[in-house]
């Protein structure tokens, strides 16, 4: 068996190609012989907590919400409902595991590095505005979300708040709601009023990350009509994707795409492939003439009439030669917009790559923890996803653990054009790898 092969095996081959239509039964939400908890007051305080980030009903329908703090109160009810789950012995307060340790580590090295920041205010801020919030989470989710009822329910969710980001989406395009009006031919959709969608690009990116798991999801639903409103799900993120004319959106969603089809092309017969490929030449004439201009500066930056590739370009190879100049000391972390400030003049951007953002903070050192840290999550969901019937892994699980590895490797290619190494996006992703790895092992 070839690299490739070993490291996309996956869940165990269906009898045949009516894969579907039909899925083995239903195993018992267990693993190692210990029933998985129901979902409790801390697992709802945390649906909501991800309802409150991702959709912000305080900003865009329930305005009287937003003096409530609710995003802060649903937390505090998590952490409070878990932690007397602890105490009962119920719960364990977090898990114990390399990527847990990891990302305390990787926080504790970010805390050092205030100390000797070219800003430690704005450092400090960018530990407890943002970066402690998403490792805190991302611990709650790794304790909390145990079990395939908790982990499905949870997915079920997500794919279900991709449903307004991606009519948002669409609604803008169509309606002409720009972020820039200066120049229509390069006017841009406004984003999602919401935290991690408020521009393009990152609704892009958000959409990108919760496709894989509803594409999961709908390979281990019975019901036909879930079956249905899921794929119309991703048919509406992919369209919203796309409306986004965001470049890393594009290779994000054509490499869910590619990585779908590769896992299942001993089960793709000739009549699927035909399908899918009709469907792509009658979508073509849906997709505005300028976006293939877009992705064409992909591959000659100098092409681009907005002058960003060029500019993104080249602070990317800014941040390069200050890695090697500061190899071990950074500049720290949230730090590195004053150095390309200093480098390149004051335009008060970041680097649009998460790890020459983390390089240029933190250091190498910094650097290796957050790819140790990313290799451990594809390490833990890997061993779920190429597990056998035999190993006593449930089917759904192992579905579930297919579409959580697909979205970390989406996050980690989108990670070559994103500056958000310190937001929810992939620690969100690593505490539902803790959970499944907690959910295999019977941890409670």
């Amino acid at each position: 068996m070839n690299g490739a092969d070993s490291a996309l095996e996956g869940v165990a081959p269906l009898a045949d190609r009516d894969w579907w239509r039909r899925r083995p039964a239903r195993s018992q939400d267990v693993s190692v012989g210990v029933e998985a908890p129901p979902p409790n007051l801390s697992f709802w305080a945390l649906i909501t907590f991800t309802v409150i980030l991702l959709l912000a009903p305080q900003q865009t329908i329930m305005p009287f919400l937003s003096p409530l703090h609710i995003a802060m109160l649903s937390v505090a009810v998590a952490v409070a409902a878990h932690a007397l789950d602890w105490l009962r012995g119920r719960a364990p307060l977090v898990q114990r595991g390399p990527i847990v340790l990891l990302s305390m580590l990787l926080l504790l090295w970010a805390a050092a590095s205030v100390s000797y920041s070219l800003w430690p205010g704005g450092s400090l801020g960018t530990i407890t505005g943002i970066f402690i919030k998403a490792l805190i989470i991302s611990w709650l989710l790794g304790a909390i979300v145990i079990g395939t009822v908790r982990l499905r329910h949870l997915v079920w969710v997500l794919s279900l708040i991709a449903i307004p980001v991606g009519f948002t989406a669409l609604s803008h395009f169509s309606s002409g709601t720009v972020l820039e009006i200066s120049n229509m031919a390069t006017a841009r959709i406004a984003g999602y009023d919401a935290p991690l969608a408020s521009n393009p690009n990152d609704l892009a990116l958000l959409l990108n990350i919760i496709l894989p798991l509803t594409a999961a999801l709908a390979l281990i639903e019975e019901r036909t009509w879930r079956r249905l409103l899921l794929a119309g799900v991703m048919a509406l993120s992919a369209a919203a994707i796309v409306a986004t004319f965001s470049r890393a959106g594009f290779l994000s969603l054509a490499f869910t795409g590619v990585m779908y089809l590769w896992r299942f092309r001993s089960r793709l017969d000739f009549r699927w492939l035909g399908a899918i490929a009709l469907l792509g030449v009658l979508a073509l004439p849906l997709v505005p003439g300028r976006y293939y201009g877009r992705l064409a500066t992909i591959l000659n930056k100098n092409s681009d009439p907005t002058g960003s590739a060029q500019l993104r370009y080249g602070d990317m190879m800014l941040a390069a030669r200050y890695i090697a100049a500061h190899p071990v000391i950074g500049a720290g972390i949230g730090s590195d917009i004053l150095v390309l400030n200093d480098l390149r003049g004051p335009r008060w951007t970041k680097v649009h790559d998460v790890y020459l953002e983390i390089g240029m903070d933190l250091g190498l050192p910094g650097l290796l923890l957050f790819l140790l840290l990313m290799g451990y999550c594809f390490r833990a969901v890997g061993r779920i996803r190429r597990g056998r019937p035999q190993s006593g892994v449930p089917p759904d699980l192992r579905w579930l653990a297919e579409g959580l590895w697909i979205s970390l490797a989406t996050f980690a290619v989108s990670a070559v054009f994103y500056p958000a190494s310190y937001e929810f996006f992939f620690y969100y992703l690593a505490g539902l790898a803790v959970a499944m790895r907690a959910t295999v092992e019977g941890s409670r």
